[in-house]
């Protein structure tokens, strides 16, 4: 028997709207890392995307957050893990879009 070891990348996803825009957040996870991206099909929007990151080092499971805001039609915020090697546990994103007194939030998680 032949074992491998396959590194596993999870993603999420949802959509919704932002008045009459379309707007998509997503969250993926990555090398040591977890990245919640934020979209909207406008330039005239302000953009939230926001992370939080659990991972596993030897016996400890530890957590990281990152939050990114800009008035752009996509923003991503990344979190990184302190310590490497780090084993993926689980990550929730948030995402916000703003646009001239409308608001569209979503969630998603791994």
């Amino acid at each position: 028997m032949i074992i491998s070891s396959v590194c596993a990348f999870a993603a999420s996803s949802t959509s919704g709207y932002c008045g009459n825009i379309r707007c998509t957040g997503s969250l993926s996870f990555g090398t040591n890392r977890a990245t919640a991206t934020t979209t909207a099909v406008s330039s005239s929007v302000a953009c939230t995307a926001s992370v939080t990151y659990k991972y596993q080092f030897g016996s400890m499971i530890y957590e990281e957050s990152a939050e990114n805001t800009y008035p752009s039609s996509s923003v991503t915020a990344t979190a990184i893990a302190g310590l490497v090697p780090a084993q993926n546990i689980s990550a929730i994103g948030t995402h916000y879009v703003y646009a001239s007194g409308s608001t569209w939030y979503g969630y998603t998680s791994i």
